[in-house]
């Protein structure tokens, strides 16, 4: 084993450095996405519309699916945590590539560059261990020096007041000549802007993770938050429609993953009763299962046009649940060709949080309400 992946027992250590296959590879996380079958028992509507798209664009479907973290930020950096035992006890700014993971050297080490994207400024400012890091406030110039000036300075809120007073952005903005139409400044242009990835180059491979906000969970102010994502849910087809037609025809021997980042948590952040009362009627009253099933359980979906890893991904298909960070671990087997790649197994269970059912975790394998 390459030594530059030894030694560091916070982080995974793999026990392979070289990639058998290296199709790009996409993951698409949606907020709070819900399968049919949640849709119905939990907001009393139908179909989400959008797990029709899935199957109709011949996306693999999984059943029994959860995320491995809960908040959109633990979720998508566990994810890139790889192992997730080792997540729980190290938890770590990958995304924004602030931190580094031993997942990034591998994907360097196989030629690979690397961009992650949120449309606002949630996972803080950009850090060095990503090729590319995007929000709202990313814009798009010719000139990479001034673009790293102004992303770095200016894309966050900055810590230093003084800079803040003497309106330091504004002047950067004036000297560079930035206007709106260099700007990611709104959900529509980032989402336009993100789909722009989705394509084949010739000098290095890409591993492409985004966040994309097609609808939202309700929080504590939201009304009528069913009738909010009968209307959003049109959005959602629509983009699964775009990604996948964009991956025929732009980039077909890539991998695309599309995950919920978690479920909605209903039980938390709504304030509409109904919710709270077909959440328990579900699942008989039991308060362990509901809590899991309203805030982890959520959509896994690979489409593999190509057929590059079908196998594998069909073996994970007869698991009798998965979460997120299994979908890219799947993925992973194969392209190194090899089931088992870390010192030692990955092990997938619920993280547990103080004051909530489950201060201990959790086994996944105990809340398969669907089978």
């Amino acid at each position: 084993m390459n030594q530059i992946f030894d030694g560091n027992k916070t982080q995974v250590e793999f026990t392979e450095n070289k990639f058998k296959k290296t199709p790009n590879i996409y993951i698409y996380s949606i907020e709070s996405l819900m399968t049919d079958n949640i849709v119905k028992n939990h907001l009393g509507v139908e179909k989400s519309l959008y797990m029709d798209a899935l199957k109709e664009n011949n996306f693999v479907i999984f059943d029994n699916h959860f995320s491995d973290d809960y908040s959109t930020r633990n979720s998508l950096n566990s994810i890139l945590s790889i192992d997730q035992s080792i997540w729980k006890n190290n938890k770590q700014d990958y995304f924004s590539g602030r931190s580094n993971s031993p997942f990034f050297d591998i994907l360097r080490n196989n030629n690979y560059k690397i961009f992650t994207g949120f449309h606002d400024s949630h996972f803080g400012p950009p850090g060095k261990n990503v090729d590319g890091y995007f929000t709202f406030r990313s814009i798009k110039i010719s000139n990479k020096t001034y673009e790293t000036y102004y992303v770095n300075y200016c894309q966050f809120k900055m810590p230093w007041y003084h800079f803040q007073l003497f309106n330091y952005c504004e002047f950067l903005e004036f000297f560079l000549n930035i206007d709106n139409s260099q700007k990611l400044y709104s959900l529509e242009k980032f989402e336009k802007y993100i789909m722009s990835f989705i394509n084949e180059e010739k000098n290095y491979n890409k591993f492409v993770i985004f966040h994309q906000l097609t609808h939202s969970h309700p929080n504590h102010s939201t009304i009528n938050w069913t009738k909010y994502f009968i209307e959003s849910r049109k959005k959602t087809v629509s983009i699964i429609n775009e990604l996948t037609e964009k991956i025929k025809s732009k980039d077909p021997n890539a991998i695309l993953i599309i995950i919920g980042d978690h479920g909605p948590s209903l039980l938390k952040m709504s304030v509409e009763k109904k919710f709270h009362e077909n959440i328990m009627k579900t699942y008989n009253n039991d308060e362990k299962l509901s809590y899991v099933m309203d805030r982890f359980y959520t959509v896994g979906a690979i489409f593999d046009n190509s057929s590059i890893c079908t196998n594998n991904i069909l073996d994970l298909k007869e698991k009798n649940y998965t979460t997120n960070s299994m979908l890219l671990n799947n993925v992973l087997s194969c392209l190194f060709d090899k089931e088992e790649f870390t010192s030692k197994k990955l092990i997938y269970s619920i993280p547990g949080y103080k004051d909530t059912l489950l201060e201990n975790g959790g086994r996944y394998e105990d809340y398969l309400f669907y089978n």
